[in-house]
């Protein structure tokens, strides 16, 4: 399937989990995210803040576990007339705010920098075999996964096992090194 077929299959299949769903979906997510070897030595992790009414994976027991392990977080603030991030440091004490598209979001806090960065934690609507992932269509990550070290551990979060293939990816489109389910973790 093409991206705009697969958005539309992966966000209406999402939009039918119900709330106790998404919070036992998230927490299994959880788990399997902190066995991925890869990042148990890694200390600064960029992570999106999820969308409650777009039912996107809960993303706080993932940031939880990173403060509890004394790791520092990153959040991003999107802005919409250039698709572009600006990066936050997330602490327990980081007011949020929703943008005008109900996007959580820093209202204050330490701007951090992209080389800082180790690992970022990614979200998805659908993903396929090769590590190609399929967004909301406005290209945020592509940019920003452009600009980073080629170190930076890459993981898409999904509810859903992969599709075949994303059949009109581009030679642009980021690749994921890893993406998190209920069930696996897929290595790319």
């Amino acid at each position: 399937m093409n991206k705009t077929d697969l958005r539309h299959y992966y966000l209406q299949k999402r939009l039918t989990l119900s709330v106790d769903d998404v919070d036992f979906l998230s927490q299994v997510i959880r788990k399997n995210f902190f066995n991925i070897k890869t990042i148990q030595q890694k200390e600064v992790f960029h992570t999106f803040l999820p969308i409650a009414h777009n039912k996107e994976i809960n993303t706080w027991p993932i940031i939880n576990e990173l403060w509890d392990q004394g790791k520092k977080v990153i959040a991003p603030v999107s802005d919409f007339t250039n698709f572009q991030m600006t990066n936050f440091y997330l602490e327990k004490h980081t007011r949020l705010g929703d943008s005008k598209f109900g996007i959580p979001e820093p209202v204050d806090g330490e701007i951090a920098h992209s080389r800082d960065i180790q690992v970022v934690i990614i979200p998805l609507l659908a993903f396929d075999l090769q590590g190609y992932r399929v967004g909301y269509g406005k290209g945020f990550y592509d940019k920003f996964l452009s600009c980073l070290d080629v170190h930076v551990v890459r993981i898409g979060l999904s509810f859903f096992d992969p599709t075949e293939c994303v059949d009109d990816a581009e030679e642009w489109d980021e690749k994921l090194h890893f993406c998190v389910t209920p069930t696996k973790v897929h290595e790319f």
